[in-house]
This record gives C-alpha cells, sequence and structure tokens, in this order.
C-alpha cells in the first residue's frame, strides 16, 4: 500500500469533517429562521437557493463516497495498480477545490435565502438590521446583488455593509413594507 494513497486519504477526510462544520452551520443558521415563519411576520424564502444548498451538500457528500469506495477497493488490494493512486489524487483534489468554494463562498451565496420583517428589524442568514438605522439599501448595476447600509449601534459611527443576492420579490417586498430604499 502506497503511503501517498493513505495520507491524501488522512487530508480528504480531515477536510471533510471541516466543510462538513460550515455545511451544518449554514443549514442549522436556516433551519432557525424558519421558525419565524409560523409567526405573524413578513416572511419570505428563496426555494431556489434552498434546492442549490441541497444540491451542494449532495454533491459534496457523493465525492466524499467515491473516494472511500475507490480508497477500501484499494486497501483491499483487489487492484494492485498505480492508477488507483492517480484517481484518489484526482478525486481529492477535487474534493478539496469543491470544499474550498463552500467554505469561501456557499454562505454568502445563501445569504439572500431567507427575508424576515419583524418589529421593525429586516432579518437575513448573516445579519438583523433595525429599519431606524438603515442609510441606503440599493441593488449593483448588474443588479446581482442588494447592498444595505446602515449605522452600527454598539460602536458608534461605525457603518456596516451587507450584500444579499439580488432578487426580485425581495426588492419588491421592501418597497411594499415602505422601507426607505433607493432602488431604480
Amino acid at each position: 500500500m502506497n503511503s501517498i494513497a493513505i495520507s491524501t486519504f488522512v487530508l480528504t477526510i480531515v477536510i471533510f469533517i471541516i466543510t462538513s462544520f460550515f455545511l451544518y452551520k449554514t443549514t442549522n443558521d436556516i433551519f432557525q429562521l424558519k421558525k419565524f415563519q409560523q409567526q405573524e411576520v413578513v416572511f419570505w424564502e428563496n426555494r431556489k437557493m434552498w434546492s442549490i444548498h441541497w444540491i451542494i451538500i449532495c454533491c459534496f457528500v457523493s465525492f466524499f463516497l467515491v473516494i472511500t469506495t475507490i480508497f477500501i477497493v484499494h486497501v483491499a488490494n483487489t487492484f494492485k495498480l498505480t492508477a488507483f493512486n492517480w484517481i484518489i489524487g484526482s478525486f481529492s483534489i477535487g474534493m478539496i477545490t469543491f470544499s474550498i468554494f463552500i467554505i469561501l463562498f456557499e454562505r454568502k451565496l445563501m445569504s439572500g435565502i431567507v427575508f424576515i420583517f419583524k418589529n421593525n428589524n429586516l432579518v437575513f442568514l448573516d445579519s438583523m438590521i433595525p429599519v431606524q438605522e438603515l442609510m441606503s439599501i440599493e441593488n449593483d448595476l448588474k443588479r446581482k446583488w442588494i447592498v444595505i447600509m446602515w449605522k452600527d449601534q454598539e460602536v458608534i459611527g461605525n457603518i456596516e455593509k451587507a450584500k444579499i443576492r439580488y432578487n426580485y420579490k425581495i426588492k419588491d417586498l421592501i418597497k411594499e413594507l415602505n422601507i426607505p430604499n433607493k432602488f431604480d
């Protein structure tokens, strides 16, 4: 058995555990926000983004299962080919790349998955924004992001900024709730 295959597999397991934590954290936060749906609040969820989130999880687990299966076959000495080292390495590199994408971008892409308006506060996945502290709500020129700027309540003079994935339904809800905005 080749020590490179073993070290690659151990690295893959460690990366799987770390990335699983990030996916669990995002999913748990979304479920916590979905509990607001039972209350009398303005609630909207982006089902397309929710589906994409589950597809990412399924692809990630599939990558790991394929790598594990190939490694087990290699350990069982069913095939004594060096090609298995290349296959394990290739799948591991693919999984590592996918894990980096998940860790860096997945939560940012999911930022607009849930929109809640309750007690004069806007609630998103990563932020709770008091309406009276809002400075501006606007979309970028290409309409990919809704940019929200508000005054921080904890640090006087500090201005916070959040970027939420653009969706015309969020934009319409903000207009319907008469929240000051700079949409065109």
